[in-house]
């Protein structure tokens, strides 16, 4: 949106603790988590020695800026599974382990219907395994959203942000193919059958 965000200037940084410790002792960041962005310093939290580091964690977070700058004011109007979901999706390393899981979470009919998902607005108190579950069915509808046309799910992205509610950006953008959240589930856990 704005052309001079990624300038030297207003550029990211990344800030690592020496040790795992230090990080979760010092940010009261939840155990299971390996970072954190923060997107109004544009700045990147973790700790040195991570070996998720490259592969996920600066991904994941870069995603996390770059989202947030699309959305502007409109991050808190936008549900929290669509920004983690685009976020883990750029962990591609990490994918066949999420995929895994949500194979899991259908089979054990574990998973979390949309109008629930789309209501919850932190992980602050999530457990590891709710953390996890909640993650990988993230990243499992942003890909499926994608995946129905990359055009489509930007317009999605930028109805949502202009203040639609999720039900008028999926009519809008995907009319045929679903409609409206529950029609969406069901075509999600239809392409996951497959």
């Amino acid at each position: 949106r704005r052309n001079d965000f990624w300038t030297w200037d207003k550029r990211c940084v990344v800030d690592l603790y020496e040790t795992r410790e230090a990080f979760h002792g010092q940010t009261g960041q939840a155990e299971w988590s390996g970072g954190f962005a923060v997107p109004r310093e544009r700045k990147i939290v973790s700790y040195q020695g991570s070996q998720e580091l490259i592969e996920s964690i600066l991904p994941h977070e870069i995603a996390h800026l770059v989202f947030n700058d699309f959305l502007g004011s409109a991050t808190r109007t936008v549900p929290l599974w669509l920004n983690e979901g685009l976020a883990m999706a750029q962990e591609k390393s990490r994918q066949p382990a999420y995929d895994q899981l949500v194979a899991d979470m259908i089979r054990g009919k574990r998973w979390i219907p949309v109008p629930k998902i789309s209501q919850i607005h932190s992980l602050e108190n999530a457990s590891k395994d709710e953390a996890a579950f909640f993650y990988a069915e993230a990243q499992s509808l942003v890909r499926f959203l994608i995946a129905s046309g990359p055009s489509r799910f930007v317009g999605f992205c930028r109805n949502l942000r202009d203040g639609m509610s999720l039900e008028e950006a999926l009519r809008r953008n995907y009319p045929q193919d679903f409609p409206d959240a529950q029609r969406f589930e069901e075509k999600w856990l239809a392409s996951l059958d497959r």
